[in-house]
């Protein structure tokens, strides 16, 4: 797959539930691993949604504005 050679990741990609455009974000964060290197591939107002909700624990709280095939990094930091 070229998104697999691209980024150079060596796990097959999986198809999951609970993603939608209108599925509820805080039942798909607790079901992850945010530490874990995951990458999300989704749509809109979902993802726009789940950067909120990892971020300050409110969903409809705006903190990043998605541009059509937009891509956000979140980067978690060790507390010292």
């Amino acid at each position: 797959m070229i998104f697999c050679e691209t980024l150079g990741v060596k796990e097959p990609l999986k198809q999951i539930d609970g993603i939608t455009p209108l599925d509820d974000v805080k039942a798909f964060n607790d079901k992850i691993d945010l530490k874990s290197g995951l990458m999300i591939v989704g749509h809109l107002p979902f993802l726009e949604k789940l950067v909120s909700y990892i971020i300050t624990d409110q969903q409809d709280l705006r903190i990043y504005k998605f541009q059509n095939s937009g891509i956000v990094c979140l980067d978690h930091e060790q507390d010292n």
